[in-house]
């Protein structure tokens, strides 16, 4: 889902079973109502199974807070809840820049066309629909390029035939095949930033766990009890 969007699976008592981060396996999702209220008003809706969509603002573990969207959905017979949520920014705002930059392509393009309908008439014609089929073949093919990046699916052998170009379609061919790899470099680092804090969380976890055990009063009890016996055999 975009670059780096998830599914979560939770029951109607807002307790998640599924998670790409485990810490929040069995998190009860009540106590983020505070801290996400926007996040919170959209799960909330959904535990008495009526399937909501929304979007709302996260924070992220470095603390920033960016824009994601959510829809959540009932398993038929079950008690259980699927949420689907991605970043808005993610696979939005590259698409959005070669949009752009193809519809500002294409009407520089059938201006020239029409100039040349004018100037040349009927021999002109001819020739305008002969170039309005090379030009409109490859801009299709840039826009359903531009598609299959927001599906995440680029490939870039794909686009060979247009990056060769030497026209204008060639330049903007190879200026979205130079973002499309940028996109796809970012995509494969923000999943390694993703497993390394995956990382770190286990170790927060152990240690936490580790924490939680020697400070109970049994085990307490037990050092003092080897504390003891150590001084008992220094004695003997």
């Amino acid at each position: 889902m975009g670059e780096t969007g998830y599914t979560a699976v939770y029951d109607r008592n807002g307790i998640t079973h599924f998670h790409s981060n485990p810490a929040i396996v069995d998190v009860d999702l009540h106590t983020l109502a505070a801290s996400l209220p926007s996040f919170w008003a959209i799960l909330e809706a959904s535990l008495d199974g009526t399937a909501v969509s929304g979007y709302y603002e996260w924070q992220d573990a470095d603390g920033s807070i960016r824009d994601k969207f959510m829809s959540c959905v009932p398993v038929a017979g079950t008690g259980l809840r699927v949420a689907a949520t991605t970043y808005i920014d993610e696979f939005q705002q590259p698409v959005r820049a070669i949009e752009e930059e193809i519809a500002t392509i294409t009407a520089r393009v059938q201006r020239n066309l029409l100039i040349g309908l004018l100037v040349a008439g009927c021999i002109a014609a001819g020739l305008a629909l002969w170039l309005s089929w090379g030009i409109s073949q490859p801009v299709s093919r840039l826009i359903k390029a531009a598609a299959t990046l927001e599906q995440g699916d680029y490939r870039p052998e794909e686009m060979a035939a247009e990056t060769d170009r030497r026209d204008d379609l060639g330049q903007l061919a190879r200026a979205f095949d130079r973002m499309a790899q940028e996109v796809q470099n970012r995509h494969e680092n923000l999943s390694r930033q993703l497993d390394d804090l995956r990382i770190q969380i286990d170790e927060v976890k152990r240690a936490q766990h580790v924490a939680q055990i020697t400070e109970t009063e049994y085990f307490q009890y037990l050092q003092e009890k080897v504390r003891r016996m150590k001084r008992g055999q220094i004695e003997e």
